[in-house]
């Protein structure tokens, strides 16, 4: 019991403090902070990996030529096209780091025949029209 008079020690009279428990991380600065990452991982996850690299219209025609180029897509004037692995690699064109683009001429037949490689020994790209 407490005389009269006495003060009372501050450790009787304040509440205890909360712990950052469980609720700061759902609910406070922790939980804002747990989300904002979870989005963006899942923004990395899911962001496309094909990312296009521009290039001028005669680098492409150089590499053609060279037989580097494996697959090419055409929609219009724009060019899209990959690599082949280097020779030695074992990298699927897939895994090559991105997909080149280019604006080139309207296609016609001169433009077709104009992509093949100057070695005849070098496979063709395989080429493909997108509306």
């Amino acid at each position: 019991m407490q005389q009269p008079g006495l003060p009372i020690p501050p450790h009787l009279t304040t509440p205890p403090k909360r712990s950052r428990g469980l609720k700061f991380v759902l609910f406070g600065l922790g939980g804002w902070v747990l989300l904002i990452a979870l989005f963006l991982a899942i923004w990395q996850f899911l962001a496309p990996t094909d990312r296009k690299v521009p290039v001028p219209y005669s680098t492409f025609l150089d590499e053609v030529h060279a037989g580097r180029v494996q697959e090419i897509r055409v929609q219009g004037r724009d060019i899209d096209y990959r690599l082949v692995a280097p020779e030695g690699s074992s990298a699927s064109p897939q895994q090559l780091p991105a997909t080149r683009h280019t604006t080139g001429p309207v296609p016609d037949q001169a433009f077709l025949d104009s992509l093949k490689p100057t070695d005849a020994s070098k496979p063709a790209p395989k080429i493909f029209f997108e509306q």
